[in-house]
């Protein structure tokens, strides 16, 4: 069970040692990618075929598949006996990186707009943008962006 969500911002100049695995979760098989403590990538599809995409995204990744340490904090996530505290890291443009954080703003259970979340970052006409930055979330279900309408 998560605790509490802290985020940080990609910086390219970090080590680019990604780990992931493919994992088991209530909604069906995810590929989930870590730097370090932090979660950078959470996909609903497999490793085979995400890689392409994955590749393109982080060029200059060194890639530790099958990792245990992704295997026992997606566990964590998942242990209502547990509480954790866990880490995001997110890579995008300083507009999509607003929009991202607006969305672990939104309180769960709640149902928003994306003219809510313009509003939120303060760019309350860039709706189709943030339309667009949302379909580019590379946490999915950690950012609810399922939950913009």
């Amino acid at each position: 069970m998560i605790a509490n969500i802290s985020v940080s911002t990609w910086n390219d100049k970090k080590c680019s040692i990604l780990r992931c695995a493919e994992v088991v979760t209530p909604w069906g098989k995810a590929l989930v990618v870590m730097h370090e403590e932090a979660i950078v990538e959470w996909w609903f599809a497999s490793w085979e075929e995400s890689k392409v995409a994955l590749v393109r995204r982080w060029p200059k990744a060194h890639w530790v598949e099958d990792d245990a340490e992704v295997k026992e904090t997606v566990r964590a996530i998942f242990d209502s006996d547990r509480s954790i505290d866990l880490k995001l890291c997110l890579k995008g443009t300083e507009f999509q990186v607003r929009v991202w954080k607006a969305l672990l703003r939104v309180e769960s259970g709640v149902v928003t707009s994306y003219q809510s979340i313009a509003i939120a970052i303060g760019r309350p006409s860039a709706v189709r943008a943030v339309a667009n930055a949302i379909g580019q979330n590379p946490i999915s279900w950690l950012i609810p962006c399922h939950r913009i309408i």
